[in-house]
């Protein structure tokens, strides 16, 4: 009997380390893609992706090609690191859709009722049109960018330098973050009293995107719950008035009934508002600063430009017109530390479902499979990008037929043109031509009226890319730096 038990229990371990192989160190089918091995069920390869990120998808490419499937945290999906690929699964709109994961995100992370997201016309492809054409390049210049760059002078103009050194973050975030807010939901926006339950939410963000397990969910419920307070005063206190974009979301609401995704609409447009932008700007510094010829050529750059602008343009100043400067002026090397920062530091998957059966790289898909295409990986190759782990600001301003790579490839990704960390396709952001006029106006304001440094003993460890957060734009400092701030006379 003992002999019996023993060869059964033998066996049963047999048959369950098979299934384990079977499950975490081969692909699902023999004509899918190959798959990252793991070691533990649902967690997969999360650890290793969270340590470095960076690492992990370079060596997954360097072994199993620009398309292979990961584990993670109760998710597979096939990943796809090759901006070829990625170009062609963006154009395959009716193979690859991001419709659910819309839905989703909409869902899980903002808190919008599945019956209005699934049960009413209110995401219907009308309301999308209607958003980009709000955004699109010649619309924001009517109206968004001119208050934006009221509020933004005001800010700056309106700083008053500490004596002492001052957190990056403080002097660059905050300001930001204001003038943004007021110029999309306007004046009456509580901006200072929800900037931190804010922060709190974009770092709990991932917890309400993953399938975790509870109490891994409670902090991002209750993050959610922080901001959302705020959204709803403003929505009771104002009838979501004070910006075109917002009215219209909330019109659109009210014309399908449903009134009550105002507050959770309003959430989104935050988000999408306060996520990156300020971080783009605080990096865009930082970064600089840390160069070896610091700030010096933007003020270089900057200074000249305002003068000749301003001889030629008596009436204006760059002070009360900053819009009007940035979009006359000759600034290209702003222009390319902005290209080079967002680079740099920008994380962005783009997800995607599979509604038929489908080819793509040699591999097959099935239906309700995901792909995710990873922007970053082009980013940080150094066949696209020579030493691509360094920040270099003129990076962007050395033309095509200069590069010391092939022009093919240089063509393909290495130009402001190239976009991987806007997303592509229906999911590329609408709203990165406003992102990138919002950010050459904020640097030449703060350029223009402060002298910015490194405080005494600052180093470049002190602040450095959180690699745990990966995937949703902009990646978030871990740590800071202390800058001095003084006014300049201009």
């Amino acid at each position: 009997m003992a002999r019996l038990l023993l060869i059964g229990s033998s066996l049963l371990l047999a048959i369950l380390f098979v299934l384990w192989y079977r499950k975490v160190r081969l692909s699902p089918r023999s004509d899918a893609p190959p798959m990252v091995p793991y070691i533990i069920p649902w967690v997969g390869s999360s650890i290793a992706m969270a340590r470095d990120p960076d690492k992990f998808f370079a060596n997954a490419t360097a072994k199993y090609g620009s398309v292979f499937g990961v584990q993670a945290v109760g998710f597979y999906r096939y990943f796809v690191t090759h901006p070829t690929l990625a170009k062609q699964i963006h154009k395959m709109s009716k193979q690859f859709v991001f419709t659910p994961y819309r839905i989703h995100l909409s869902n899980k992370v903002f808190g919008m009722e599945k019956s209005t997201l699934e049960g009413t016309p209110f995401f219907e492809q009308e309301f999308f049109d209607t958003v980009h054409r709000l955004l699109a390049p010649n619309e924001i210049l009517k109206k968004i960018v001119p208050t934006y760059a009221k509020y933004a002078s005001q800010e700056v103009a309106l700083y008053l330098p500490s004596s002492s050194p001052v957190p990056a973050r403080d002097l660059l975030y905050k300001m930001l973050f204001r003038a943004s807010s007021f110029a999309f939901f306007g004046p009456t926006f509580d901006a200072d009293g929800c900037v931190d339950d804010f922060v709190a939410f974009d770092k709990a963000l991932p917890l309400r995107m993953l399938n975790v397990f509870w109490p891994l969910t409670i902090p991002g419920q209750q993050a959610w719950d922080g901001i959302m307070k705020h959204m709803r005063n403003y929505v009771e206190n104002t009838g979501a008035k004070g910006g075109d974009y917002m009215e219209y979301m909330a019109d659109h609401a009210r014309t399908h009934n449903v009134d009550h995704e105002i507050p959770a609409l309003a959430l989104t447009l935050l988000w999408a508002l306060e996520a990156n932008a300020p971080l783009a700007a605080y990096w865009a510094i930082v970064l600089t600063l840390f160069h070896e010829d610091g700030l010096k050529p933007l003020y270089t750059e900057v200074d000249a430009e305002r003068a000749a602008w301003e001889g030629a343009n008596p009436t204006l100043s760059v002070v009360k017109n900053p819009d009007f400067f940035v979009a006359q002026a000759n600034l290209p090397l702003l222009s390319a530390t902005i290209q080079e920062t967002l680079r740099y530091t920008a994380s962005s998957f783009s997800i995607r479902r599979v509604v038929e059966p489908t080819t793509l790289g040699g591999y097959n898909f099935q239906i309700g499979e995901e792909l995710v295409v990873n922007g970053r990986s082009s980013q940080t190759d150094g066949q696209y990008y020579p030493n691509a782990d360094t920040f270099e600001p003129t990076r962007f301003l050395v033309s095509s037929d200069q590069a010391p790579i092939g022009k093919e490839k240089e063509k393909l990704v290495n130009s402001p043109a190239f976009t991987a960390h806007f997303g592509g396709g229906v999911s590329m952001c609408e709203g990165r031509h406003f992102a990138q006029t919002e950010l050459k106006v904020f640097i030449v304001l703060m350029l223009t009226h402060l002298d910015i440094s490194l405080a005494p003993g600052a180093k470049p460890g002190d602040v450095v890319l959180d690699a745990t957060r990966i995937g949703l734009g902009v990646i978030h400092p871990k740590g800071d730096v202390m800058l001095v701030a003084r006014k300049r006379h201009v």
